[in-house]
């Protein structure tokens, strides 16, 4: 990891110092290009670039745009690597300002920064290890384990940030229902369907009491509904049965969910194999929930790639 950690510094100040800015350099002053334009004969008319190359800017020092100068021109880009690598938050230029190889540095950063124990490390630190932002970075953590095959990994990730919300927030939060739903989903993967369909009913339950208590449905009861009439269907379930499933567990509640609405989410939850949904929910985000949320889907799609 200390390899890769410098290897993102190193990248970071090469491609942005030692390589002028291309938005200054790459065209030649005075160049032409044509554009549509109606009032044009032909329909087009030439448009001069300003000569941008000609300006008094000084680049052989290297990229300057939105460069803090007062620690050197390399502070930029190596600060914005470090503190991405790290997640502490700092920054002392423009990331879009870097040239597009050396932006490539702090991205790389952002995805790879709670192996470097940064933001699971700082939050835990930060909040204690109790904390709901822990429990996030856990969920954010297994999510990528999962992806990659690593499952008991996951596993332990997962059932600790369960417990962690559980002591938080209580056994009926959406929180809860979202790691409960996160924890069966993986259970599911390893054939664990019985352990799977008791947490996803206490899943739904938790969905179905938020929406009954405030009287709007829970944003993420339909995606709920939709993972355990899939859980059920996986286990040889019929539609009919599926549907006297979620009927019974609806109705103490005071919720119809409708006839037709339930006979589609059956139906569709037969053909999941052919075109699987995300099975996974996040209650609680931070920054890094999405960009952990699309490298997991990038990795998951490499996996099931022949």
């Amino acid at each position: 990891m200390m390899v890769l950690f410098i290897g993102t510094v190193v990248w970071a100040i090469y491609f942005d110092t030692m390589k002028p800015n291309p938005g200054l350099t790459a065209h030649p002053a005075g160049q032409t290009y044509e554009v549509p334009s109606a009032s044009a004969p032909g329909g087009k008319r030439q448009v001069t670039i300003p000569a941008v190359a000609g300006l008094p800017v000084d680049q052989h020092l290297g990229n300057l745009e939105g460069k803090e100068l007062r620690f050197g021109t390399s502070a930029g880009a190596a600060w914005g690597a470090i503190t991405t690598d790290v997640t502490c938050g700092a920054i002392n230029a423009e990331q879009d300002s870097l040239n597009p190889l050396a932006g490539l540095s702090p991205m790389v950063g952002v995805w790879l920064n709670c192996i470097f124990g940064g933001k699971g490390a700082i939050d835990e630190q930060s909040f204690g290890s109790h904390h709901p932002r822990v429990a996030t970075n856990l969920n954010n953590l297994a999510l990528l384990l999962k992806s990659t095959d690593r499952l008991e990994e996951a596993e332990a990730l997962y059932r600790r940030a369960l417990a962690i919300d559980e002591q938080n927030f209580g056994s009926d939060h959406p929180n809860v229902g979202s790691d409960l739903n996160n924890l069966a989903a993986l259970l599911e993967a390893t054939d664990r369907l019985d352990e799977a369909e008791q947490l996803m009913r206490l899943m739904l339950g938790v969905f179905l009491r938020s929406s009954a208590s405030t009287g709007r449905q829970d944003p993420f009861l339909k995606t709920g509904v939709r993972n355990y009439a899939a859980l059920l269907a996986d286990m040889g379930r019929s539609p009919a049965q599926i549907i006297s499933r979620l009927t019974d567990l609806a109705r103490p509640f005071g919720i119809n969910f409708g006839s037709g609405a339930l006979s589609e989410i059956a139906r569709q939850s037969q053909k999941r194999r052919t075109a699987p949904w995300s099975s996974v929910l996040s209650g609680y985000f931070t920054t890094l929930t999405s960009p952990f949320r699309k490298v997991a889907a990038l990795l998951a799609r490499k996996n099931r790639a022949p």
